[in-house]
């Protein structure tokens, strides 16, 4: 084998490591943004659930003020 051709292969390899590499890290990026919604959403859910029993303890307190 010409030392030009095993030079293309060896760069070919390279080019394929370097292109493997890229790929995984964008798909890990990805993944952590999906995580952080998902639990910014959970958060989100979780304040408004807080919110409503707010509420509600609120108006329950408001009744029996009234009697």
């Amino acid at each position: 084998m010409p030392p030009t051709e095993l030079l293309f292969y060896a760069l070919l390899a390279v080019v394929a490591l370097v292109a493997v590499a890229i790929f995984n890290h964008r798909q890990r990026k990805a993944r952590e943004r999906v995580e952080l919604e998902s639990e910014r959403l959970a958060f989100e859910e979780f304040e408004r659930q807080q919110d409503e029993r707010r509420q509600r303890i609120q108006r329950l307190v408001a009744q029996f003020d009234d009697v």
